[in-house]
């Protein structure tokens, strides 16, 4: 989405960000009702054909990340509803952009929808490879309303273990080999739990951000007092 010949990336982060002073004029910085602005001025851009965005690898900028589940969560459903706001509040609009947004949000939110069921598919495939527990009444009706309506009925556990496990842990493993982080080895074991809360975050997002109303305020969570050293 950065690549220069493609000029797709929807988001432009507000805390490190530099503008043109010349698009400054022709951009709303403060569209009423939203809650985040990052995904709005990068959506304005494209829409009104501003320029392109652009990423320096060698800007280095200072932030917190939230350090408990309740910021975080707080913070991440912020940026979900802020995202279908925005994409609400500046509608279709044909162009090359749009269809790599369209991809990257259907991608995501199908991702989304099989993590969410992971816990019920895999009870699914419990029950399908042991045919003794299908007596129980109560496990059959659940096995039968599954197999009729259930989605990813056809995975198998070979391909959860290779697509959750073997490459997702093992892209973790490598990022953190490749830039000398190796504590992310063993943070990577956790990394599936925030994923689950991450996807959740993500689909109770939908409903206010597209049919919700908002003041465009929010409560920004505590920070930490911190020394930076350079």
């Amino acid at each position: 989405m950065t690549w220069r010949y493609s000029n797709v990336s929807f988001v432009v982060p507000g805390f490190c960000a530099l503008y043109k002073s010349e698009i400054l004029k022709d951009l709303e910085i403060d569209t009423p009702g939203l809650l985040i602005e990052d995904f709005n001025l990068a959506f304005q851009i494209h829409k009104r054909r501003l320029g392109t965005i652009g990423y320096s690898p060698t800007s280095i900028g200072w932030d917190q990340h939230p350090d408990n589940l309740g910021d975080y969560w707080g913070q991440v459903r912020r940026w979900n509803i802020g995202f279908f706001q925005t994409v609400k509040t500046n509608g279709f609009f044909l162009s090359f952009f749009y269809l790599a947004l369209a991809v990257f949000s259907i991608e995501v939110f199908l991702n989304a929808i099989l993590v969410l069921f992971l816990p019920v598919l895999i009870l699914y495939l419990v029950i399908f490879n042991i045919p003794t527990l299908q007596s129980f009444p109560l496990v059959s009706g659940f096995f039968n309303a599954y197999a009729a309506i259930g989605p990813f009925k056809n995975i198998t556990f070979v391909d959860l273990f290779i697509w959750l496990y073997i490459i997702d842990y093992g892209t973790t493993v490598f990022i953190g080999l490749t830039h000398k982080k190796p504590q992310f080895i063993f943070y990577g074991l956790f990394f599936f739990f925030m994923h689950y809360v991450t996807c959740l975050i993500l689909v109770s997002s939908i409903i206010p951000g597209f049919f919700g109303r908002s003041a465009g305020r929010w409560v920004s969570p505590t920070r930490r007092d911190e020394v930076v050293r350079i």
